[in-house]
């Protein structure tokens, strides 16, 4: 996926005078994503791309059928968060482009909630209490500090 400054980059005809306004427009447009956020999205777009190439669609542009059924394929091994990633990075690289956004179709968001319906997202479990914690939990505190040792109600 190429960077925030395709349509910066690509301007022509323009006044020399623009020159450092413009380059400082690109530094303002490379700072718009986090580079570890770029590089999950150029990461994921890739990802879509090949899986596009592999079914002899078009990736860029993209049909939101395309995108759909990109997701339907992915969900049985991907988490629905990773899935939510792609699309950002599907919606980001056709925005980049100046493309229609196929991840705004309906069809394509409810798909993404079908996923999280039927996938759902990973549990956060919780630890277990350790047994000699619940005992030291489960005695009664003394009345006065004169009863207290160390390791029993500190």
């Amino acid at each position: 996926m190429s960077s925030s400054l395709t349509v910066i980059e690509t301007a022509q005809n323009l006044p020399a005078a623009l020159g450092p306004d413009l380059t400082a427009a690109v530094d303002l447009a490379k700072a718009e994503k986090a580079a570890s956020t770029r590089k999950a999205y150029g990461t994921d777009f890739l990802i879509f791309r090949t899986w596009c190439e592999e079914k002899g669609v078009s990736a860029l542009p993209a049909a939101p059928e395309t995108v759909a059924a990109y997701l339907a394929a992915q969900a049985p091994t991907s988490k629905a968060s990773t899935l939510g990633r792609r699309v950002a990075a599907i919606r980001y690289a056709h925005k980049l482009a100046g493309l229609a956004l196929p991840t705004d179709a309906e069809g394509v968001k409810a798909t993404m909630r079908g996923i999280r319906r039927t996938y759902g997202s990973a549990r956060v479990l919780r630890p277990r209490l350790w047994p000699a914690r619940c005992w030291v939990w489960s005695q009664p505190l003394p009345t006065s500090l004169r009863g207290c040792a160390i390791g029993h109600c500190c």
